[in-house]
């Protein structure tokens, strides 16, 4: 039981680390939301006010819209403010429900992501190893941006790991707990007051 609870303080540990890296992952998106508006802002005016569009407003936008988006999901899934189908949770008992909710769709969560990963991995050597570029005005390699898709999707991957470990060590304590309280009611009586 020492070790499962050494393993127990070590992957709090990993949580509160991972806990703070997303969040700053998710500060991060907001900020790619500022810059956005600002590079929008400043499209429109040169379009608008000089007649001579800013042909990289377009790039710059489509970089921090992937940032925006890729940034911000392992910490909405952290927290658990994503979208999320409770259609069922009527149906089934609490218990199983809990586990869907709690097991089941990370470990699917987990299978998905960890696919991207490994395929994002894969397109990252190979645009290093071709150079590839964007197909833009302004040609940009493609390697860093599939590179923070790789190490964000590996962050989630790590997030949908926890959060699986800690089901798991909250459903062993509520079961330890059931015990304790069996053996401490087993003598009572509940005919005497």
């Amino acid at each position: 039981m020492k070790i499962i609870a050494n393993i127990e303080k070590i992957v709090m540990y990993i949580d509160n680390f991972v806990e703070r890296l997303t969040s700053l992952f998710w500060l991060f998106g907001g900020f790619c939301i500022f810059i956005m508006a600002l590079v929008v802002g400043y499209g429109a005016f040169t379009r608008y006010v000089f007649r001579e569009p800013a042909s990289i407003t377009h790039a710059i936008t489509m970089v921090l819209m992937l940032a925006c988006a890729i940034f911000t999901i392992p910490y909405t899934q952290k927290i658990g403010k994503h979208l999320r189908l409770d259609l069922l949770d009527n149906v089934f008992p609490k218990a199983v429900s809990s586990a869907i909710k709690n097991l089941f769709g990370p470990l699917l969560g987990l299978c998905f992501v960890s696919v991207i990963t490994w395929q994002s991995w894969n397109s990252v050597t190979l645009a290093i190893d071709i150079s590839q570029m964007t197909t833009t005005n302004y040609p940009i390699p493609t390697f860093p941006l599939k590179l923070m898709i790789t190490i964000v999707m590996g962050t989630l991957c790590v997030v949908f790991i926890l959060q699986i470990l800690k089901y798991l060590f909250a459903l062993r304590d509520n079961c330890n707990e059931i015990r304790t309280n069996e053996k401490h009611h087993k003598g009572d009586s509940p005919w005497i007051s």
